[in-house]
């Protein structure tokens, strides 16, 4: 059932600025923009029941809950946010950062739709054809998308089948073989929390859109890395992946907060990443 929800003032909560799948725990919220396309992901970001981060509509769907059902209701409106679970904010306002950054406390799984950033759909396979052509690897202790997505980061596409199998590939017709329907439900061995696909039938993601190239340390100051999944891809990082910077004394960072995060599309938002001097 959907339903507009009004919450009792005062709960501190955090929010997620996306465009694109949204995960969202309590106190969290995602948020996304370009409604009407593909999203992009912007971050992650603190909410607060009396003033929210989005200030347009609200909604609630404990069944439906996803970034696409989401976008059907917010397509009215610059931004869309996930927030709980199964809640969706819609807003025009761009101060949706001013709580401060929600760090990786938007993890919460959509009621709606389990599946991850980039994420393409659950296809059928053949081990006389595989649906992805590229390399193959196996981890009966380690299987998760983010596992999988370390080994896939130079490929297209990358794709988890039976829970414990990672295939990678730059071919598009991985849906050669039809579509798997629901078959798609084996818990992945590494992660109890995701699935990895399932009997001949392979979860489809799109690999390089959900890596960030990291840029080297600024002169005049230095970031920390705060990671939504504990894998380090050296001089890539996840999207949702956010680098908070610090600035020399007589430096400043231009955004506010001081922070960036890894998008849906490989690129860092905003588009900052050096200390400017306040007087040249």
């Amino acid at each position: 059932m959907v339903r507009v929800r009004r919450r009792d003032e005062g709960r501190t909560g955090v929010m997620l600025v996306m465009l694109l799948v949204l995960i969202a725990q309590l106190p969290s919220v995602l948020v996304f923009s370009g409604l009407g396309q593909l999203p992009d992901y912007i971050g992650c970001y603190k909410d607060n029941t009396g003033d929210r981060a989005l200030r347009g509509s609200e909604v609630k769907d404990e069944s439906s809950m996803s970034w696409q059902w989401c976008m059907k209701n917010c397509i009215n409106y610059n931004y869309m946010g996930l927030e709980f679970g199964d809640e969706c904010f819609c807003g025009d306002n761009s101060d949706y950062y001013r709580h401060d950054n929600g760090g990786t406390d938007c993890s919460t799984t959509c009621e709606g739709n389990s599946g991850q950033p980039g994420y393409l759909g659950c296809y059928e396979d053949s081990i006389y054809d595989r649906a992805l052509q590229g390399s193959e690897e196996k981890d009966e202790s380690s299987m998760s998308w983010q596992w999988c997505m370390s080994k896939c980061k130079n490929y297209n596409y990358m794709g988890l089948e039976f829970g414990n199998e990672c295939y990678c590939g730059d071919n598009s017709d991985y849906g050669k073989h039809g579509n798997g329907g629901t078959g798609c439900s084996l818990t992945c061995e590494g992660n109890s929390g995701e699935t990895c696909g399932g009997s001949d039938r392979i979860e489809v993601y799109r690999a390089r859109n959900g890596l960030c190239y990291k840029p080297g340390q600024p002169s005049h100051g230095s970031y920390s890395v705060s990671r939504p999944y504990s894998y380090n891809l050296g001089n890539y990082e996840y999207a949702g992946a956010s680098l908070r910077y610090t600035c020399d004394r007589g430096y400043y960072f231009p955004a506010k907060p001081p922070t960036v995060t890894c998008v849906i599309g490989k690129t860092w938002n905003p588009a900052y990443s050096t200390c400017q001097v306040y007087f040249a």
